[in-house]
């Protein structure tokens, strides 16, 4: 597979992830019932875990249950994997993502809004 092939993979799974609805397991409910505080405490939890902690700009509360978090900086393939973790581990995902590519080699900023 070429780098180009891989790229085209990793896009499309991207464009799935962000536009197929999903049905949320009943763990995403209970988060969200449980207000933007909790939902924080898990992102920052899981940012640690993987060592993004200091790749994380920002994270902030955004009403009730909105929480946003901004890197400036990362690997777009890190990012995607570090989406994967959450949800495998929390059953969080993003509901808005904004992508930015970055003149560096495989790197982007990012936004993801979780409510």
């Amino acid at each position: 597979m070429t780098l180009v092939e891989a790229r085209l993979e990793q896009a499309q799974w991207l464009r799935d992830l962000v536009t197929t609805p999903r049905q949320p397991p009943a763990a995403t409910e209970q988060a969200a019932t449980r207000g933007a505080l909790a939902t924080m405490k898990q992102l920052e939890l899981e940012a640690k875990r993987a060592k993004l902690d200091d790749l994380l700009t920002r994270m902030e509360q955004q009403g009730v249950k909105r929480v946003q978090l901004i890197f400036e900086k990362i690997s777009f393939n890190r990012l995607l994997g570090w989406f994967d973790q959450v949800y495998r581990s929390t059953r969080l995902q993003p509901r808005q993502v904004l992508i930015v590519r970055q003149p560096d080699e495989g790197m982007v900023s990012a936004q993801a809004v979780y409510f």
